[in-house]
């Protein structure tokens, strides 16, 4: 697989989008997605980048600033 990317010298981001109202549904779902990306972009010279869709871009609300804790907590668990 790394041979068919063609990856080299420089890195590569890897943006995963997640929505807002998953990460609150289903935990195990998302620590599962997060655990495949830090996985698959340890072997490459990938960036993981977690985008996490809200329904506006410009401010959070209540539920949407604890789904972007949830995930923090979450990465800062799992990188330790």
């Amino acid at each position: 697989m790394k041979r068919q990317m063609n990856i080299s010298k420089n890195s590569v981001r890897y943006i995963e989008e997640l929505n807002y109202i998953d990460i609150l549904n289903d935990k195990e779902s998302l620590y599962n997605k997060i655990s495949r990306v830090l996985h698959f972009s340890s072997d490459l010279n990938m960036i993981p980048i977690f985008k996490i869709k809200t329904q506006r871009y410009d401010i959070f609300t209540s539920t949407e600033k604890m789904a972007l804790n949830m995930t923090l907590e979450m990465l800062f668990i799992m990188l330790r």
